[in-house]
């Protein structure tokens, strides 16, 4: 009888065991899978930000081509009315 309880006891501290054990798996599953999912839009969010700021430095690369062609033009301007005016 003695023995029969401790087998008894034995296997219920194992079927808790066992019961947390599942219960852990199954919850660091789903929470694994959160984390991935917000892994993925922090990604996206990243990939997107990424892109809007190569696009934006490109047209900031036009900007400063077209005011250096600006700049150009009036110092070539100038250079003309300063000869036209020294001869």
């Amino acid at each position: 009888m003695l023995d029969t309880t401790i087998i008894n006891t034995l296997l219920t501290k194992e079927s808790i065991f066992t019961v947390l054990f599942v219960f852990m798996l199954f919850r660091q599953i789903k929470h694994s899978e959160e984390q991935e999912v917000r892994s993925r839009d922090r990604e996206e969010k990243l990939t997107t930000f990424l892109n809007d700021m190569k696009n934006e430095f490109a047209n900031l690369v036009k900007q400063y081509e077209r005011l250096s062609e600006d700049v150009e033009d009036i110092k070539n301007h100038i250079d003309k009315d300063d000869k036209k005016g020294s001869d």
